[in-house]
């Protein structure tokens, strides 16, 4: 990787890349897979994408540089290292994607991930990523799975209404801790907000067509089900990143 062509990247993820390197080269982990083959011009755009969301969440987000050391022990696990890199990306476009939203004061803080103010209100911020589950996990990255996929599949809404829910219930558990703020944002990612990760993913995640269309579906629906099912008034917003340079689906809750 040369620095110059990527410098936030290089800035701030040098030390974790060193790391990553200890495993063997055909072996697939996001952010250095996509470095080391770069210059075939396959990932240009998606790395130039992250340099300068890096870029921006370094100049807005309070403790940026402990966002990115946290949890910086990557072990002898490749899955788990691969999901520790698909976190911390979500992290970093959940500062960026703040940002862009109008959002001010944005921090680090850890529990909860992130603090920030948007129009004199305080929020506390969660982020979350979707992720593959033993029982419907996608291919390997490397196997070729070809479909056509309707956009009104209203069994993959619920589906996706539903896993949706699910991190919304775990983080109001995990908030319920937290004195303040008091009001409550969290933040989902679909798990490629960069880069496709396939063996990491939820399965098909990106194969449909109009994905933004069915996601606005799923959010609206899981924010039906916390209005009826929880007993969570602090929760504002969902926000949903579908990934890449499609726009984040933002639900208020009130």
């Amino acid at each position: 990787m040369s620095g110059t062509t990527y410098p936030e990247i290089h800035t701030w993820f040098s030390p974790l890349l060193q790391r990553l390197r200890a495993f063997p080269s055909e072996d697939y982990v996001p952010l250095r897979w996509e470095l080391d083959n770069a210059n075939d011009g396959q990932y240009k755009s998606d790395l130039r994408l992250l340099d300068g969301d890096l870029a921006t969440a370094a100049r807005h987000c309070s403790n940026f540089s402990r966002l990115i050391r946290e949890r910086r022990k990557v072990g002898k696990d490749l899955d788990g290292a691969s999901r520790l890199i698909l976190d911390k990306l979500a992290e970093v476009r959940a500062v960026a994607g703040l940002h862009a939203m109008g959002f001010l004061d944005i921090a680090f803080q850890g529990t909860p991930d992130l603090v920030a103010t948007d129009a004199g209100t305080d929020f506390a911020i969660e982020v979350t990523r979707l992720a593959d589950s033993p029982v419907d996990a996608p291919a390997l990255r490397g196997e070729i799975q070809v479909a056509v996929l309707a956009s009104g599949d209203q069994d993959a809404v619920r589906k996706l209404a539903n896993e949706l829910f699910g991190k919304i219930e775990a983080k109001q558990e995990q908030l319920s801790t937290v004195p303040v703020p008091r009001d409550h944002v969290i933040w989902i990612s679909l798990g490629r907000d960069y880069f496709t990760a396939g063996h990491y993913e939820r399965r098909l995640t990106g194969l449909r067509r109009k994905m933004p269309t069915l996601v606005a579906g799923a959010v609206e629906l899981a924010a039906q089900r916390v209005r009826r099912d929880l007993a969570y008034p602090q929760l504002r917003r969902i926000v949903v990143c579908p990934g890449r340079e499609e726009p984040e689906i933002v639900c208020r809750l009130r």
